[in-house]
């Protein structure tokens, strides 16, 4: 049944006069005068309401129309430049552009006259949906029945315990950048999944990059700090946006986070859309990823980057002979498939955490205990030290032991609680604070003593002439400092700047990016792909007709073109009288020729001229106007597709053809 009558009937109305009726005559035959447009478009649609006219009509189409409408359905109303971009490898522009007009007269697609978008014709859509549209022709895939994937070795589990390991051990590198010997056992001593693989850079210096680039740490002079305030501020965002900011950091090679987080929107819409159980093989991922991409315009590299990032985090994981899949352990961390509880706290102080944790989950068990050993399950130990780091982000004992039950689903042991309530008790007996020291000599410290404006940034005055400062307000207490006449030099390395950059992240995550761009769609469709008996059977009437030999060849070239369904649209003279090309030294007629393209608006030219550069010496063109000089006649146009401006004299044209480029829209520039 056809569907969106009163929208379908709007586009038809909105045809110039000869593609209006040259639709009319094709599919209604002789018209009779005076013509009621109304009228013949209701004739139009009973004819094509009927069950046979429309079995008919989706018999013709082919493999080549199909991939042509799901591509046009897939990128949502492409440009005629954006939908060549997909296709250009595999047909000329010029055969591209006559598959579309072909597609158009048959009815099966639309260009909207304003916006020139290409979209399914409104009438058919529903039916194209149901027994046409495969994505499988645009993006091929095969379905995945052995599913041996195991976790990917990349996920927040791993960067809790990583923060939990650099919160005690910063001393990492040497000054050349390498791994201390001490630091290099303790690490694969730990995580020993960070140093395997067959990649030549490892594990540990990809996660290194990333969380460099994220500024969630920073490394100078081989000692690592960590920036908790970060830290704790991504892991407020959503799931699916952390984790494609840790890909984006990894793959590109810029450090600037809105170039990162124009490449984290691309891979949140790419990896929301990958269908789970679905293999695809390299060309077809990076050709996937082009797709969502065609708004950056990325360069083949940073693409190859992209999916070489994914596979080698194992969120992409390969099943063999070039077959990639959405790895199903990471579709259900993002989903958040597991309910169950996170940690299994003993009462030996050990706490082992499930693979599914994520960072606004773990961030507090990070900094509260110790890593011990990394694997799928992770486990950790609480100690008197450990619990120092939980005022980073403010927290304190109480809230620490109300978030052990809550992540572990059960009260906390009685030794444990006890323990960190004497813990508490004893840190609040001294005070360890951490900010910038300011020592003041005697003769001055009146100054500081009496300066009102300055003691709300004064953590404490531990002793006379000793004062401690918040290193983030350094710029408040520093400008109060040198009015009162006291200029101060703090003595701040680079280091603490990088490291007190705080990242507001939300400002980088782009609303909508969860939601897919695209619908994959899959037909059970037979794979004979020959001609339907009808159209023998037309040709065979055909020839049983007393038809001229013009009338024969136009008839014939409509049948190949799949615009004659029955023997009742074998008609005669509805081909244009009008000359479409000419050639030799015909001057006048391609004068004429050029100038009924310019009148038209919906025609291009295909010109042979030794004018132009190339082998061929063969072009298609929109003409844009004809200019004088002197004596001469210049055609200005447009290349096609790379609608580059270029001048001919016509003088110099030896061949041109007419081509109509749309029945619907004028030719976009």
């Amino acid at each position: 049944m056809l569907t969106n009558l009163k929208q379908w009937k709007k586009i038809i109305l909105s045809l110039p006069d000869e593609e209006f009726f040259d639709i009319m005559r094709n599919y209604l035959g002789e018209l009779k005068t005076p013509f009621n447009k109304h009228l013949l478009i209701e004739q139009l649609l009973a004819f094509l309401s009927k069950e046979e006219t429309v079995e008919r009509i989706i018999s013709l189409v082919n493999e080549s129309d199909a991939y042509l409408l799901t591509l046009i359905y897939s990128l949502g109303g492409p440009t005629t430049k954006v939908l060549f971009s997909f296709v250009q490898d595999s047909q000329s522009f010029l055969e591209y552009q006559n598959h579309i007009l072909n597609l158009e007269e048959r009815l099966l697609i639309y260009k909207e006259p304003d916006t020139g978008r290409i979209r399914l014709s409104p009438i058919f859509k529903e039916i194209l949906e149901k027994q046409i549209l495969d994505t499988r022709l645009v993006f091929p895939s095969e379905k995945i029945t052995d599913q041996t994937a195991s976790p990917p070795w990349f996920s927040e589990a791993l960067l809790i315990a990583m923060i939990s390991f650099l919160k005690n051990s910063p001393d990492l590198f040497k000054l050349d950048g390498e791994l201390k010997k001490r630091s290099l056992d303790e690490l694969s001593s730990i995580f020993p999944l960070l140093f395997s693989g067959d990649s030549q850079e490892s594990r540990f210096e990809f996660l290194f990059k990333v969380l460099q680039k994220l500024h969630l740490l920073t490394e100078k002079d081989g000692k690592v700090w960590i920036h908790y305030e970060n830290v704790n501020n991504i892991s407020k965002l959503p799931i699916l946006t952390r984790y494609t900011l840790f890909i984006a950091a990894a793959a590109t090679g810029s450090k600037d986070l809105k170039v990162i987080s124009k490449r984290a929107e691309l891979l949140s819409s790419f990896l929301f859309s990958l269908p789970e159980g679905r293999g695809f093989s390299f060309p077809t991922l990076l050709s996937f990823l082009r797709f969502y991409s065609r708004s950056e315009k990325l360069d083949e590299k940073e693409l190859r980057q992209i999916i070489d990032s994914l596979i080698t985090t194992e969120i992409l994981h390969y099943q063999g002979k070039d077959v990639y899949e959405l790895n199903p352990f990471f579709s259900e961390l993002l989903h958040g498939s597991n309910d169950e509880p996170v940690f299994i706290i003993q009462p030996s102080f050990i706490i082992t955490a499930k693979p599914w944790i994520t960072l606004e989950t773990g961030l507090p068990l990070a900094l509260s205990s110790n890593i011990l050993k990394y694997d799928i399950f992770a486990e950790y130990e609480i100690t008197k030290q450990s619990c120092i780091k939980i005022r980073q982000i403010d927290m304190t004992h109480i809230d620490l032991l109300n978030y052990l039950e809550t992540m572990s689903g059960n009260s906390t042991p009685q030794n444990i609680k006890t323990s960190l309530e004497h813990w508490a008790l004893d840190y609040n007996t001294f005070q360890l604070f951490e900010g910038v020291t300011l020592v003041v000599s005697n003769p001055r410290r009146v100054v500081v003593d009496h300066l009102e404006t300055l003691k709300p940034f004064i953590r404490s005055n531990p002793a006379p002439g000793v004062y401690i400062f918040n290193k983030e307000d350094e710029k408040e207490w520093s400008k109060l400092l040198n009015e009162a006449g006291l200029p101060v030099l703090t003595g701040s390395s680079e280091v603490t700047e990088a490291q007190n950059e705080t990242i507001n992240f939300e400002e980088y995550q782009k609303k909508g990016s969860l939601s897919p761009k695209i619908t994959f769609i899959e037909q059970e469709r037979p794979a004979d792909r020959n001609s339907p008996s009808f159209i023998n059977e037309l040709k065979k009437v055909m020839e049983e007709q007393n038809f001229s030999r013009t009338e024969h060849e136009d008839i014939l070239a409509r049948i190949e073109r799949k615009l004659i369904l029955f023997p009742r649209q074998l008609q005669r003279a509805l081909k244009s009288k009008d000359k479409a090309e000419v050639g030799g030294l015909d001057y006048t007629g391609k004068v004429r020729l050029i100038q009924r393209a310019l009148d038209s608006k919906r025609t291009i030219l295909e010109i042979k001229s030794t004018a132009i550069p190339g082998d061929t010496n063969r072009i298609l063109i929109k003409p844009v106007s004809v200019n004088h000089e002197g004596a001469n006649l210049i055609l200005l146009a447009w290349t096609l597709p790379e609608e580059d401006e270029i001048e001919i004299p016509i003088r110099k044209i030896s061949y041109v053809k007419l081509l109509r480029s749309s029945l619907y829209a004028p030719v976009s520039g």
